[in-house]
């Protein structure tokens, strides 16, 4: 938008093909239907988050972690879902799939500390998004001008714990660390609403 000397730009950081060093996300790519494709999506994307935990689990029942009768239990899983693990965190005592398989509470422990880690490692491949967006285009140096940021997709809307660690390594990372500020927008359908606007201005 040349008049304001503003610019929309849609990231699909997804899309991002940085690999990690890590086995389960590296099972995860080449079990996908796009082995190779949008690597950065498949390590924070809610799409993928339940897949992490049930692979995460997998590992720790085999390193002998679970009780025996979680581990059985388990047998019996085969999917877990994001929705799941925002379930849990915000009622581990109570119904729910993951809850069902737990025997006490060691293993409930496990659960919330698979899920805590996977929540921390996706707020901080975001804010690092962030940031690299802010040092390219020089925007957000001044807090009474922040960037505006719209973020499509229901993790960072529908997960407390996500959304929190996020505030927490924008402040810390972004806004300490760096010096950039910025201001999340919730916009209904921004993807489309951008692609509009984009064939009308063009």
């Amino acid at each position: 938008i040349p008049l304001l000397n503003n610019m929309i730009i849609n990231t699909e950081a997804g899309d991002y093909l940085i690999e990690s060093s890590n086995k389960i996300f590296r099972k995860i790519d080449e079990r996908s239907a796009q082995p190779g494709i949008s690597l950065l999506e498949k390590q924070l994307s809610g799409r993928y988050q339940g897949l992490v935990a049930y692979y995460m689990m997998e590992e720790a029942i085999e390193e002998g972690l679970f009780s025996d009768g979680f581990a059985s239990a388990f047998n019996k899983v085969t999917e877990v879902a994001s929705a799941d693990l925002d379930h849990f965190v915000k009622a581990p005592y109570s119904e729910g799939l993951l809850q069902d398989l737990c025997r006490d509470d060691r293993d409930r422990e496990l659960i919330y500390r698979i899920i805590d880690s996977i929540f921390e490692r996706a707020a901080q491949l975001v804010s690092v998004i962030f940031t690299a967006v802010h040092i390219k285009l020089g925007k957000g140096r001044n807090p009474t001008k922040p960037m505006a940021i719209t973020i499509a997709g229901s993790t960072y809307y529908k997960s407390d714990m996500f959304r929190n660690k996020l505030h927490y390594y924008v402040k810390k990372f972004i806004n300490e660390e760096h010096g950039f500020y910025n201001e999340i927008l919730h916009v209904d359908h921004a993807n489309l609403i951008g692609s509009a606007m984009a064939a009308l201005l063009n």
